[in-house]
């Protein structure tokens, strides 16, 4: 046991109540709280372990002085993980509300930052997402580690992508004493990653994860549907709203661009439902996890990928048009009667809504607005 000696007093200057709060109670509590999840260790183990802990705690003691009370339990909550990594040899996940507390950072809002904060959830996510070795992941938005740890030890390479520079830090603390070896850290924004080279360098398709931000999403989601050659299958978490508009139908009034961007090349489920309470801080609406497993080759091809992406953009931007009029005014080279007659052409009815019409219409239209341009001697690079 080491000889710490009495702490020595904080300046006048400084209140005494924190401190005083902290070792009266404060501490002990924090330990044991800890302790408390590890289930299959014995007494005496915790026993052993919590002296020490006190000791290396009350060593730092001048440092507490310095910290505000609500600071007090994050840190001391930090210094017991690194001492139980250190003392048992094994790694103890720490929730991303002591990481962040501990590091003084406060969520983003503009980032729309929202972090698992359950263990159990994470590891049930990991569980579900049917990764084994081999597997060569991208983890989209990486933040504290909750999901990367779990998953990297599950896999052959993990790509942790995160565009937060603050959480650089805590993120590759949390890797390291998780003793994995196998994570890169990206520091850049998922958007400006070439997921293709990343693919090219591992030699098979990616499997990708996240949690992603409401904000974001969608741009995501189309990004990875038009680098699905690279990407195998996607697991990531949505707020509900937007989880329910991957899932939606036809005639549904979720159902929209993305819907039918999904349906024509890949297969979409809901493995999972989060309630708000699992993260931090706190969002107004439950989560889901949905499964997205791309198709090696859709079972109707369209004429050109862009040409088909641009016309559900134009179909879906006004949906209270007519579809006639919503790609009459969205895309060029036809008029109101020359879409008439493409839409005829494609069984489809010119007074119909977007929100009615399968992923089939949509490339039936697609396929016939081609070959109409053409007829008229245009090209689809004249229509960009």
């Amino acid at each position: 046991m080491l000889k710490t000696g009495k702490p020595r007093s904080p300046p006048r200057t400084i209140s005494n109540k924190p401190l005083k709060c902290f070792f009266n109670g404060m501490f002990e509590r924090s330990v044991f709280s800890t302790t408390e999840k590890l289930g299959t260790w014995h007494a005496k183990q915790k026993r052993k372990f919590f002296p020490l802990a006190v000791n290396l705690v009350v060593l730092q003691s001048q440092f507490y002085y310095k910290l505000k009370y609500t600071a007090c339990r994050a840190v001391c909550q930090n210094f017991i993980a690194k001492v139980f990594q250190t003392t048992y040899r094994t790694s103890f996940m720490q929730s991303p509300k002591t990481v962040l507390r501990a590091h003084r950072i406060e969520p983003k809002k503009s980032l729309g930052q929202n972090f698992l904060c359950d263990r159990q959830a994470a590891e049930m996510i990991v569980r579900r997402c049917g990764l084994k070795d081999g597997d060569v992941v991208v983890e989209i938005g990486a933040g504290t580690g909750v999901l990367t740890i779990p998953a990297a030890r599950r896999v052959s390479m993990l790509y942790a992508v995160e565009t937060d520079s603050r959480l650089i830090e805590p993120l590759a603390e949390s890797i390291k004493a998780a003793g994995l070896e196998n994570v890169t850290i990206l520091h850049r924004d998922i958007l400006e990653t070439d997921i293709t080279e990343i693919c090219h360098r591992a030699g098979k398709k990616l499997v990708v994860i996240g949690n992603l931000p409401y904000y974001i999403s969608s741009r995501i989601l189309i990004e990875l549907v038009k680098k699905r050659e690279a990407v195998s299958r996607a697991v990531l978490m949505f707020q509900q709203e937007l989880a329910q508009r991957l899932t939606a139908g036809p005639g549904s009034r979720d159902y929209g661009r993305i819907s039918v961007a999904l349906r024509y090349c890949a297969s979409v489920k809901t493995v999972a439902r989060l309630r708000p309470d699992l993260f931090f801080p706190r969002p107004g609406v439950h989560s889901e996890v949905i499964e997205i497993t791309f198709k090696e080759r859709p079972r109707n091809m369209v004429c050109s990928e862009r040409l088909f992406f641009d016309i559900i953009k134009a179909a879906f931007a006004k949906r209270r048009k007519t579809v006639k009029n919503a790609l009459s005014t969205g895309l060029p080279g036809l008029d109101g009667r020359g879409w008439e007659h493409v839409l005829s052409m494609a069984g489809v009815r010119p007074g119909a809504r977007a929100e009615t019409l399968d992923v089939d219409d949509f490339i039936n239209i697609c396929n016939r607005y081609e070959s109409t341009l053409l007829a008229k001697g245009l090209s689809l690079e004249e229509t960009k």
